[in-house]
This record gives C-alpha cells, sequence and structure tokens, in this order.
C-alpha cells in the first residue's frame, strides 16, 4: 500500500507538485483527494490527501464540493459587518469585524464597498478580521 501524504498549495497544480516532490514521482502518477474540511472551513489553499497511483489504473479526482454556507450564518455576518458600517459612519475612525473565513470576509467588503468605505483584512491563517474604515 502507498504512503498517503498531504500537500497543500496555492492552486491544485502547485498541491499535485508538492505532492510529487514528497512521494518522489512524476505529477502524472498522483492520485489524490481534496481535503473536505479544509475547503468547507474557507481554506484559502488547495490541500489535498495524495499517493502514488497504482499501476495502469486511472487516475482518480474526487470533484471539489461547493463549499457549504449557512443562511443563518451569512445572515449574522452581514448584521456583524453593518454594526461595523454603522460605526464608521457616525464618526468612528475604523471598526473591526473579527474572525471570519474567505467566504465571511468577502460578505464584508462587498457590504462596505457598496456604502463607500474601505476595508482591509489583517491577520493570519484563514481566519482573519475585516477593519472597516472610511475611503
Amino acid at each position: 500500500m502507498s504512503d498517503r501524504i498531504t500537500s497543500e498549495g496555492a492552486t491544485l497544480a502547485d498541491a499535485i507538485q508538492g505532492a510529487a516532490a514528497s512521494l518522489g514521482i512524476s505529477t502524472d502518477d498522483v492520485d489524490f483527494e481534496y481535503d473536505r474540511e479544509h475547503l468547507a472551513g474557507g481554506g484559502a489553499t488547495v490541500r489535498i490527501f495524495a499517493t502514488k497511483r497504482q499501476g495502469g489504473a486511472p487516475r482518480r479526482r474526487v470533484d471539489a464540493p461547493k463549499p457549504r454556507h449557512d443562511p443563518r450564518r451569512d445572515a449574522e455576518v452581514k448584521q456583524r459587518g453593518q454594526a461595523a458600517i454603522d460605526q464608521v459612519s457616525a464618526g468612528q475612525d475604523q471598526a473591526v469585524v473579527p474572525d471570519l473565513n474567505s467566504y465571511e470576509r468577502r460578505l464584508i467588503h462587498m457590504l462596505a464597498r457598496d456604502q463607500g468605505l474601505a476595508t482591509e483584512s489583517i491577520g493570519d491563517g484563514n481566519r482573519k478580521d475585516v477593519v472597516v474604515k472610511r475611503a
């Protein structure tokens, strides 16, 4: 049985290339599945589980699942974003909406932009904060 490794990259091609290097094989011989938890968590990168393709078997690719967004969570995030926007519109220099994944940050960026305000993502990793400020 082949070793199963985890590889991550900015794109699928990067993740496959990293897996091939780790396994000491060509990219054509990498068999992989997407890390569904990473995708569902709003990961900004592509993470795969990879093994060496066996014999003449066709390369197996499991389609990436569509991230599932909870409409209630989306409404809550938009409400938090609107509260920050209201604070800045009322004269505060800036307001922070903390602990957001990439999809949630996008919601805040679009909401603030539509109301003539500027935004900036700050922090490291997949969960970052959005700072709302005057444009």
